[in-house]
């Protein structure tokens, strides 16, 4: 109706015109006066149109602003969408038109066919259809990587936890005194809790991560299950552990000594290595150990932006990702190392694309992927743990939870580990602008403590909690008896933390601005509600 009415202002407007310049004598009295008319009502078919079109774009303003109330949901998934309607499809198709459609008609197993696809992120793979006999599937799936329709299905073999040697096994490489000993076997027997903390054990011995390493691959019945031999386990994680930087505030072999931790305790007090291979749940365990080998201290955007000689090697994608599973592999053609050397090929095989898959979910830049992956087969409702692909997934978001899970510690753990990472940033920043660079907000030392409250919030809002909620829901599917709620706590209690730091340097900075002490107008104060809709992205 709007441009059927915007129409009729601009025709009558041209009307208005050509009356007015087709009057013969504009001297008359008569044609003086028509003309004078005729410019009036141009004038106010002019205005009409104005109004028109200003109503027009407050119209689709509000539109707007009522379809997307929240910064989160404008980031949207292709798949979840295109899931949406096929799911509505594929019910459709299985109630009511199942029994009336043709063979030559899409069918409900076609439909849930694509619905898997698309989950699987396979929509442009090629996949050996049905009827080949198995001898030419090996073959095509081995020569050239084409996958079965149908993947095939694990043989599950449930771990039995067993206990670990004591750590004086570990003491010709730690060579500790028997009260440090002693204090750690103090340490490691709340290993099973969340309220674990790691930097006792670092107070204990400048080898945390082959303390923690150790001690989990064995906690986990891996040793047994898989035949691992002690030495040269022990010699891999020794040479895991010296190879990352210690001079790095925040990512050294402590952080991922305590990533290590939150993977085995995630894949045991959750139960998600009930539905994994015990060579998945090692490529897991070993995936935490190794993610942030020989990590420079710096992020990718740096050494990509610096045109740093890793950057280059590795095309400027997941530059550090990339860099630490080749020198973790690098580490296997060590014969003392290479603890997997008595397992057949393929299974060697499979590890390797497991630990090399799920490493490089670490990058952040990955991580709305995997968030909308992991959405799209939670609304299909098709998570199905027999699939690899599924399983894949599941190991990605695990480790990428555990390397993101400072918010969802105690307090007092959670607080060091934010002032690490905060003057890690800033180290970043300094060597930022020495190159010239522009110095982002949270890399710049010089910008205030606001800003280091507004990293913590902005980091909580954005990726731990939609993370760890999405994680939730994914326990429910698939085992009712686990149990988040302590993350959850630790998550919002954290959270409440840095809003009251952020409303303290408000209040601050207003009472400094002012020329006589007075309260700062209420809003001025963020609310941790505020917060929630206010912070910045990571």
């Amino acid at each position: 109706p709007w441009n059927a009415i915007d129409s009729i202002i601009v025709l009558l407007t041209i009307l208005g015109f050509l009356v007015w310049a087709c009057i013969p004598n504009a001297d008359t009295y008569s044609n003086g006066r028509t003309g004078t008319t005729a410019v009036r009502l141009t004038r106010l078919f002019r205005v009409f149109r104005v109004l028109r079109v200003f109503h027009a774009i407050r119209a689709a303003s509000d539109l707007h602003f009522r379809a997307v109330p929240h910064l989160t949901d404008r980031i949207a998934v292709p798949a979840k969408r295109c899931v949406n309607v096929l799911t509505q499809l594929h019910h459709a198709v299985s109630l009511r038109l199942v029994a009336t459609m043709s063979s030559e008609r899409i069918s409900s197993e076609e439909v849930l066919w694509m619905i898997r696809a698309i989950n699987r992120g396979m929509l442009a793979t090629h996949f050996v259809r049905d009827g080949l006999d198995a001898k030419m599937q090996r073959y095509l799936m081995e020569t050239w990587g084409i996958l079965p329709m149908v993947p095939p299905c694990p043989t599950f073999k449930e771990l039995q936890k067993t206990t670990p040697p004591d750590v004086a096994t570990l003491n010709q490489r730690l060579r500790l005194d028997s009260s440090k000993l002693s204090k750690i076997r103090e340490h490691l027997a709340k290993f099973d809790s969340w309220d674990f903390d790691i930097f006792h054990i670092r107070e204990c011995t400048a080898h945390p991560l082959l303390v923690i390493g150790f001690h989990a691959i064995h906690s986990l019945g891996l040793v047994d299950s898989l035949s691992i031999p002690e030495d040269s386990l022990i010699a891999f994680l020794a040479e895991a552990d010296q190879n990352h930087r210690e001079s790095n505030v925040y990512h050294n072999s402590t952080h991922v000594a305590d990533v290590t931790q939150a993977m085995y305790y995630m894949m045991q007090s959750y139960g998600f290595a009930r539905f994994l291979t015990p060579i998945e749940v090692l490529a897991c365990i070993v995936g935490a150990v190794i993610h942030d080998l020989d990590h420079p201290g710096k992020n990718n955007a740096f050494l990509v932006a610096t045109r740093h000689a890793t950057a280059v090697r590795y095309n400027n994608r997941s530059v550090i990702e990339n860099d630490s599973v080749a020198k973790a592999f690098g580490l296997f053609l060590q014969s003392e190392c290479d603890f997997m050397a008595h397992l057949q090929p393929s299974d060697r095989d499979y590890f390797r694309h497991c630990v090399i898959q799920i490493v490089l979910a670490t990058d952040n830049n990955r991580h709305f992927e995997l968030v909308g992956r992991l959405k799209a087969i939670q609304l299909s409702q098709l998570l199905n743990m027999q699939d690899p692909e599924h399983r894949l997934l599941l190991m990605q978001v695990i480790l990428h939870c555990a390397d993101i899970s400072n918010p969802a510690r105690v307090s007092n753990i959670s607080h060091e580990w934010s002032r690490r990472v905060q003057e890690e940033f800033w180290l970043q920043g300094d060597a930022e602008r020495e190159h010239g660079m522009n110095v982002a907000k949270f890399f710049d030392r010089n910008s205030g403590e606001l800003s280091i409250a507004l990293l913590q919030l902005s980091f909580i809002e954005f990726l731990v909690q939609p993370l760890f909620l999405l994680m939730k829901e994914l326990l429910k599917d698939i085992s009712a008896t686990a149990d988040m709620s302590e993350l959850q706590t630790n998550l919002v209690t954290n959270k409440r933390y840095w809003a009251d730091k952020a409303n303290e340097v408000l209040v601050k900075n207003r009472s400094s601005a002012m020329p006589q002490p007075s309260q700062p107008p209420r809003d001025e104060v963020l609310s941790p509600q505020q917060t929630q809709s206010e912070g910045g992205g990571d």
